[in-house]
């Protein structure tokens, strides 16, 4: 299927972000970038062939999907098709192949280092705010970039949280998140949740907590603290979905999920409500493997459907503060 410019861009955006986030998070499961070290060598070491079965070899290990038929039979053909390559490069288009059998749609294979091409990632874009008639509407945009980005982030979010007085409720905007650093973002959010596990990362390994504990943020993203996180709001919260509401935008939105003052509105979400891990291969290329699925605290379990609000409708927002001054 071919692609168009607009389609393009989202899932190149959906990309970025998920690379850095995943990188800082994932390792929690114990399947971080450094595990493959010891698997990874130069380039004058190994042939053609070695290089593929190294990176197939992992997927075999790692990949959310390795126990499924269609990998088993996938996993045949690649290495019948290794046995063909001569150079790195004719191995491209077969581990690209084989990514998404053994990880998913939010799997994905880069050819060279992503560094040239997110160096406009450098301009951070941050939260927007708006109180209005004791309603407090807060847009939080993707989100890459240093530790010290990522504290303005969220201070952004939770000082205007807690400063907001007569709160009737919060609007929670997510319909053009695609994704990025979800520590930063739930951290901001922080006034609004309760403390303990927000959601889980299900994996063939096991499972793992994303944890609040008094404002801090950890096992998801940059562990991040917002200076006033601590300090809890209670009031109604609404949450904004869309089809670009993607990767750690839908982790932010299952935080949420379960909670008695909380209803969401909108579109289904983009449905890659997974997590990754970045694995670097011989010549500079990397994989993007998805090792893991999003869990909630009601036990639902999220990875490539799309995630459906509880009222679909073209016009959340107003159907958001309809329900927040009912």
């Amino acid at each position: 299927m071919k692609l168009r410019k607009g389609d393009k861009m989202k899932n190149l955006n959906i990309k970025r972000c998920t690379v850095f986030f995943m990188l800082l998070s994932i390792v929690i499961l114990g399947v971080g970038k450094t595990t493959y070290a010891k698997e990874t060598t130069t380039s004058q070491e190994i042939t053609a062939e070695s290089y593929g079965k190294k990176a197939i070899n992992i997927m075999d290990k790692n990949g959310l999907y390795k126990n499924t038929k269609e990998w088993k039979e996938a996993k045949k053909e690649v290495f019948e098709d290794l046995k063909k390559v001569k150079t790195y490069e004719e191995t491209y288009p077969i581990i690209e192949k084989a990514i998404k059998v053994a990880g998913g749609k939010h799997s994905f294979f880069i050819k060279k280092p992503l560094v040239d091409e997110t160096q406009e990632l450098n301009a951070i874009e941050y939260p927007t705010t708006e109180y209005k008639d004791n309603i407090l509407t807060l847009k939080l945009p993707s989100y890459v970039g240093t530790k010290e980005q990522g504290q303005k982030y969220a201070d952004t979010l939770a000082n205007k949280i807690i400063t907001s007085k007569n709160l009737k409720g919060v609007v929670v905007d997510l319909r053009e998140n695609g994704g990025g650093d979800m520590g930063p973002m739930l951290a901001g959010l922080a006034p609004l949740l309760p403390d303990g596990n927000l959601m889980y990362f299900e994996s063939n390994r096991g499972t793992s907590p994303v944890k609040l504990t008094k404002g801090l943020i950890s096992g998801g993203g940059m562990p991040t603290r917002a200076k006033v996180g601590h300090i809890k709001v209670k009031t109604k919260v609404a949450i904004l979905t869309g089809e670009n509401t993607a990767s750690s935008a839908e982790a932010t939105f299952i935080s949420f999920m379960g909670l008695d003052n909380v209803k969401s509105f909108g579109k289904p979400t983009a449905g890659y409500a997974s997590a990754n891990t970045v694995i670097p291969l011989a010549d500079g290329a990397e994989m993007v493997l998805t090792i893991a699925r999003d869990k909630a605290r009601t036990g639902e379990v999220f990875a490539e459907d799309p995630i459906v609000p509880d009222m679909v409708t073209d016009n959340p927002l107003e159907e958001a503060i309809k329900w927040i001054n009912e």
